[in-house]
């Protein structure tokens, strides 16, 4: 995961230097670190889910507990995700941050 957000830094901000890439690299290694722990809490919870939906009868209370947690869990992981992006955008200049998101744009449109 390290080697790929390090090409995608390089092609994404291409024209920061070198100290910006490497800065921009470890926040999104650290934001990526973080938020591997939620993808795996996530499975768990569409597995309980799963769970739930195949029992005899339908525990609509657990299931909603279930769905309240997948919220919660969302919405730390877009926090994190919101918090590593401005980090990121502290350290490139107005015209860097507006060429990275026009190859964002193109990335994820």
């Amino acid at each position: 995961m390290d080697a790929h957000i390090d090409r995608m830094v390089a092609q994404l901000a291409g024209d920061a230097t070198p100290e910006q890439q490497a800065r921009v690299a470890a926040i999104a290694k650290r934001a990526m670190a973080d938020l591997r722990p939620m993808h795996e809490q996530r499975k768990q919870i569409f597995a309980s889910a799963h769970a739930l939906l195949m029992a005899p009868v339908v525990d609509r209370a657990a299931l909603e507990q279930l769905r309240a947690a997948h919220v919660q869990e969302f919405d730390a992981g877009s926090r994190r995700i919101l918090e590593a992006v401005a980090d990121a955008a502290d350290l490139l200049t107005p015209a860097q941050r507006l060429r990275f998101a026009g190859h964002l744009r193109q990335v994820m449109l």
